[in-house]
C-alpha cells in the first residue's frame, strides 16, 4: 500500500511540474502575442506548490521572467523548498536519496544562473 502511495505521489509531482511548465510556456506565448496573461502571483504559487522544477525548466527553455528580480529570487527559493520537501518524503519512506542529488545539482545550477542575472540587472541601473 505504501509503495502504491509513493508511486502515486511521484506521478502527481511529475504531472504538476509539467502543468507548471505549460503555464509558464502559455504565459510566454501570450506575452509575445499580446494575449491575456497569467498573473505573476499564480505562476509563483504554482512553483511553491511543488512545481518549482517545471518553473525553472520553463524559465530556462523559454527565457521567461528571467529579468524579473522577484522571479530570480523566489524560483530558486521554491526549488530549495521543493527539494527539502522531497528529501523529507524520501527519508520518511526509506527511498534512496541518491536520486535527489540530481535535484541538488539542478538547483545549484539554476540558482547560480538566477543570481548572475540579478547582479547583471543591478549593474544596469
Amino acid at each position: 500500500m505504501l509503495e502504491f502511495l509513493m508511486n502515486a505521489i511521484v506521478f502527481l509531482y511529475v504531472v504538476w511540474n509539467f502543468v507548471t511548465l505549460i503555464l509558464y510556456a502559455t504565459d510566454k506565448y501570450k506575452a509575445k502575442n499580446n494575449g491575456w496573461r497569467i498573473s505573476e502571483k499564480h505562476l509563483l504559487m504554482c512553483a511553491f506548490a511543488m512545481g518549482a522544477i517545471g518553473a525553472a525548466i520553463a524559465r530556462f527553455v523559454f527565457s521567461h521572467k528571467t529579468l524579473k528580480t522577484k522571479f530570480n529570487i523566489l524560483i530558486p527559493a521554491a526549488l530549495f523548498v521543493n527539494f527539502f520537501a522531497l528529501f523529507f518524503l524520501f527519508e520518511r519512506v526509506g527511498w534512496p536519496i541518491d536520486v535527489l542529488w540530481l535535484v541538488i545539482i539542478f538547483v545549484a545550477v539554476g540558482a547560480m544562473r538566477d543570481f548572475r542575472n540579478i547582479s547583471r540587472n543591478l549593474l544596469r541601473r
